[in-house]
This record gives structure tokens, sequence and C-alpha cells, in this order.
């Protein structure tokens, strides 16, 4: 697979893309266009009115607050199976908080020199669940070759939106699909069966498989959700979404990108009713 270094400009051609920060992901413009990601599909699904609410093109939109969970779920990742980049990546902070002038500033400097900043207790636990994904024989074998969060990135024909999708890894083989790692507080199969829906997963995972096609020409045959467990025993499990499941998932992303698109169209962004409803 042939990657494209970002460059800081608007994406205008479908590719494969590494060096893309999270920041400009998630910005909204990173196209030449109207784009979308998993994350705004499903809040297109919710109510279009969900998705304009924090849309970076809405001039009084309400900005996104991304948690620690993004980064640690990162650092995981890198610690579990890139150890080597960790350092480069992450440093523990010296400071209790961040209210002193000189804790501030530290941080500041930690953060313009690329490295996200992680409190004692969270890179203990990052530790050991790196350790737990270290000890399955099949995340290994998943995350054995590869490369982690490519942004790949492919037009819509039917409506003209961009398409975005970020999984946490690709392995280099395209036999072995495409990977998403998962932190939560229970890696229960059944439970992640029942939450998997509700969550949107067939979503993010259709989608992905489409943007990877759509911009690079291979077709991936699976999508592996490998859940770690945030406190001990840190169980891992590992979850693959059937083929009905993705084509379920593919359906739902076909009504959000029209239903995207007739609200770009109107200049109107509804909510869950326009009109009165009955109580079921």
């Amino acid at each position: 697979m042939k990657a494209i270094k970002y460059n800081g400009q608007r994406i205008a051609a479908p590719g494969a893309y590494f060096n893309v920060p999270i920041e400009d992901y998630h910005g909204g413009h990173l196209c030449d266009g109207w784009s979308v990601s998993s994350t705004g599909l499903k809040r297109v699904l919710q109510s279009p009115a969900h998705f304009w609410c924090r849309s970076p093109r809405n001039p009084a939109r309400v900005p996104e607050v991304y948690g620690s969970a993004l980064t640690e779920g990162s650092a995981v990742h890198v610690a579990a199976f890139e150890p080597e980049k960790f350092a480069e990546q992450f440093v523990v902070s010296e400071y209790d908080d961040f209210r002193s002038k000189e804790a501030k500033a530290w941080k500041l400097a930690q953060q313009e020199a690329g490295r996200a900043v992680l409190k004692a207790e969270q890179m203990e636990r990052i530790q050991r669940m790196g350790d737990a994904l270290r000890r399955s024989p099949f995340a290994r074998t998943l995350f054995s070759a590869g490369l982690p969060e490519l942004t790949f990135v492919a037009k819509d024909e039917p409506t003209g939106i961009w398409l975005q999708a970020r999984p946490d890894w690709v392995p280099a083989d395209p036999a072995r699909g495409l990977v998403d790692l998962k932190t939560a507080s229970t890696a229960d199969p059944e439970d992640w069966s029942r939450k998997a829906f509700d969550l949107g997963y067939p979503i993010q995972a259709a989608l992905a498989l489409h943007c990877v096609q759509q911009a690079t020409g291979e077709t991936r045959p699976a999508f592996w959700f490998v859940v770690v467990e945030n406190d001990a025993p840190h169980c891992v499990t590992i979850l693959r979404l059937e083929e009905e499941q993705i084509a379920y998932g593919a359906g739902r992303m076909r009504d959000a990108l029209d239903r995207l698109a007739r609200c770009i169209e109107t200049g109107q962004w509804p909510g869950y009713a326009e009109e009165p409803v009955s109580v079921i």
C-alpha cells in the first residue's frame, strides 16, 4: 500500500495519508469540501441537529471536547506493540497538576514537542494493559506488521461528500483486514456483542473498509476490535464483525450520507421529529 505524507493542505485526492494530526482529522476542513467520519455519520443518524451542533462548519457550534480516552488508547497500543516509539510520543508528568506557571510552561513545551502528557498512575495502568495485549497470541498476530493510524480519504460519488476513516492499525497483509483497539471497563464478549450496534461499530467498520477499497483498491475481508479492560486483570477480547453486520453498517452509512446531503442542500438541520408524535 502506498501512503502519502500529509502536507497540511486540504486533501483533494483519494488516498491513504500519514502524519495527519488528530486535530486536523477532526477539524472539519481536512478535505477541499464537506467531509465526514464515522462519528459524524452516527450523529446524523441520531439527528441532523446533533451533527450540526458540533460541526466545525457551524459558526455557533458547541466545541468538541476530546477526553483522555483517545490519548490513553493510543498510548496502550504504542506501549504494547511499538515500545521503541513511546518516549517520542508520550511523557509522564513531573507535576501533580498544572496550576503553577512552571507546570503550565512544562506541559506546553511537551505538547509543542509532539508528546502527550500522562499522569504517573495512568502510565502504570497503560503498561499493565500493554503487557496484557502482548500476552494475547491473536492480538500479537493482528498487530505483528503494519502501520498505525493511517487516514483514508475517498469521495462518495452519489453525494460528493468526502469520507474519512482512521483505523488504529492497518496490517501489512490485506487478508488480516483492519484493526481497532478499544479500552473499556469490560471486555466481556456478550456485553460487547450487545453494545456493538448501539455504539455504531458496524458503521465504523463499513466506512473504514469502504474508504480503504476506494482509496487504495485493496479489498480487506474483515474488521477486528481488540478490547482490553482498563482495570486488572486487564482481560483481552478479540471480536470480528461478520459480513452481514458490515453490510448492515454499509446500509446505515448510506442512509446517513443521503440525509446529510439533503441537509447540506437545504441548510435545514432538524432534530428528532418535526411534528408531534404519539407515545409508544
